[in-house]
């Protein structure tokens, strides 16, 4: 009798260890960004941290999703949000065609609004906006913020993207409007770039990538802090940063795509060194003041930037397109 139940143990444990990957497989958290706003009519050194928690799964089993969000200053734990999320009710938490979205959790009893997607079986994702308070600290130098699952609430495999850091002078106040990674509109010859990025070019399979920098508060000071970084595209070639007041389509441009139009502004024409550039650089006027923005209005403007590329590389056309961010002055 001993043996035959040495036996079972053997039997079931294995099951038991299949069966608690496969749940922990099935969902994911992350901290997928982390935001620094420096409030205008604050003293230096003050800011408010925001996180973006991501919440992936590909079906629902019973469980809890609850996690701590843990803030980090400086390398000393400064707060604790924790964020009680539960799995929907259904079976699985995407409709069977991946259509009409879904629905993957509850936070505070509040359903989280997901994507789908179809890629490598039906996926959601869902995220949730985390304020974390704020910090007046005039030495503040690094932010790390850690998603970390409660006790008792569902496992996961895998704990890599569990936690996000950032600097200050890091901190990227931009957010993605528009890419060629295949997310979007197609690039023109297949011509996909990393996630985030624009399409290909000539000397980047990854493709052209814009992003920023700075605080778009003005604080006391008056005037913006930001500035816009592209890199990833071919060394010496001249680069036109741009303004728009829309991105409501997004429309194959070039070998890149187009997302940034409406009321447009030339902001400043570079040249790349090393496949980068940046403005505003030292010397020249901000990027606020470049396009006009009305500080502390409140207004959505939309950047991209547009590079000269070569002939023979994807169309006949001799230029290409970086992805599109948007910045929100407050």
């Amino acid at each position: 009798m001993f043996l035959i139940r040495c036996l079972c143990l053997l039997f079931v444990l294995p099951l038991l260890t299949i069966h608690a990957d496969a749940q922990a497989n099935a969902w994911n958290r992350k901290i997928s960004d982390i935001r620094l706003v420096h409030p205008p009519g604050t003293p230096p050194g003050y800011y408010v941290v925001t996180a973006e928690v991501a919440i992936e799964g590909v079906t629902a089993p019973p469980g809890t999703l609850t996690l701590d969000c843990l803030l980090y200053v400086n390398g000393t734990l400064l707060n604790v949000v924790n964020l009680p999320v539960e799995p929907s009710q259904g079976p699985t938490v995407c409709p069977g065609s991946c259509s009409g979205g879904c629905s993957i959790a509850v936070s505070f009893g509040v359903p989280l609004a997901g994507n789908c997607s179809q890629g490598g079986g039906c996926h959601c994702s869902a995220k949730i906006d985390v304020d974390l308070g704020g910090i007046n600290n005039p030495a503040l130098s690094a932010v790390r913020v850690v998603a970390m699952p409660t006790i008792g609430s569902l496992p996961e495999l895998d704990t890599s993207d569990d936690f996000l850091d950032t600097v200050v002078p890091e901190n990227n106040p931009g957010t993605v409007t528009c890419t060629g990674d295949g997310t979007g509109t197609a690039c023109p010859c297949a011509n996909n770039g990393a996630i985030g990025h624009g399409c290909a070019n000539s000397s980047n399979a990854a493709g052209g990538h814009m992003s920023a920098t700075g605080f778009v508060e003005a604080g006391t000071t008056g005037s913006d802090s930001v500035v816009l970084h592209v890199d990833g595209m071919p060394s010496g070639a001249p680069l036109l940063y741009f303004q728009g007041t829309s991105n409501a389509v997004q429309i194959v441009f070039g070998d890149g795509n187009l997302c940034t139009t409406g009321s447009l502004i030339r902001l400043r024409v570079k040249i790349n060194v090393g496949g980068a550039s940046s403005f505003p650089e030292p010397g020249d006027p901000s990027l606020g003041a470049t396009g006009g923005v009305t500080l502390g209005g409140g207004s959505t403007l939309y950047y991209q930037a547009y590079y000269r590329d070569a002939a023979t590389f994807c169309t006949s056309a001799t230029f290409n397109m970086t992805n599109g961010i948007s910045l929100t002055w407050l």
